[in-house]
């Protein structure tokens, strides 16, 4: 199983949630460079890594989050709430970013010391980076999408209808798209907070990416697929199980996906 993919691009590595507890490091090729497991056999939920891949922050569904070295070392551990869905790393604004089923937001630095913490109206279950714009996109089990910025304080949430599973962010932070419920993916602008596109899949749908500007990479329950706005299915292939997660480069060059199996 597949829980988390995260890319360190300038180290060329991949981190993974294996689904239980154990998280390992890979180089691009998919050759292992280390394997961490978490004590007492706690699944690891999520994972998040910096450019280098100096620092791999590591989620559980104990509500536990570990900072590690690129030598899998232990710099600390704190324990939250609840089920760490969401996790980002921003390295420089010293903030790591995690998102409970407790239905709350927290900031911590990047020592692991409390930046502070901001309640949502539901579960928290993805959490998306924007870098450029410095805020982050935050899904709810409510339908709700909110906006916070490095301090914590929300903007006027979008009201999506349904429960926000995945959160993918367009390269330029003007677009964002969401699953909705369980085979339904819908586009908005961020700016004028419309709903610009929506698609139905027909079957449960597992995660998303954006490939460049116009398409997006989707896994699914029977594989995997790229859609584009106004045109639909533009390939798709089907796989032995789940694609459970997918992850694209900055520049939407490369795609990583992961499987159930």
């Amino acid at each position: 199983q597949i829980w988390g993919i995260a890319l360190a691009e300038e180290a060329k590595q991949i981190a993974v949630c294996m689904g239980g507890p154990e998280v390992h490091l890979l180089d691009y090729e998919g050759q292992l460079i280390w394997c961490f497991r978490i004590p007492l056999g706690i699944r690891a939920r999520n994972v998040a890594v910096n450019a280098d891949a100096s620092l791999i922050v590591v989620g559980t569904d104990a509500g536990s989050i570990y900072m590690l070295d690129k030598f899998k070392k232990i710099i600390w551990k704190r324990e939250l709430a609840d089920q760490i869905r969401g996790l980002v790393i921003r390295e420089e604004d010293n903030l790591i970013v995690a998102g409970c089923t407790d239905g709350s937001v927290y900031g911590l630095s990047k020592d692991g010391k409390d930046l502070w913490q901001t309640k949502m109206s539901f579960k928290v279950w993805h959490i998306g980076n924007m870098p450029g714009t410095k805020r982050l996109l935050v899904g709810c089990g409510d339908g709700s999408l909110q906006m916070l910025d490095l301090e914590g304080r929300p903007s006027r949430a979008i009201d999506t209808g349904g429960w926000v599973s995945r959160v993918a962010v367009r390269s330029d932070e003007r677009f964002a798209a969401v699953i909705i419920g369980m085979d339904v993916i819908q586009m908005y602008d961020l700016e004028t907070q419309e709903k610009v596109w929506e698609f139905e899949a027909g079957e449960t749908v597992q995660d998303l990416a954006f490939l460049g500007d116009e398409q997006l990479l989707v896994g699914t329950n029977s594989g995997a697929m790229i859609l584009e706005k106004d045109t639909g299915i533009l390939w798709r292939k089907n796989t032995s199980d789940r694609v459970m997660r997918v992850v694209t480069s900055e520049q939407g060059t490369q795609a990583y996906m992961g499987q159930f199996d």
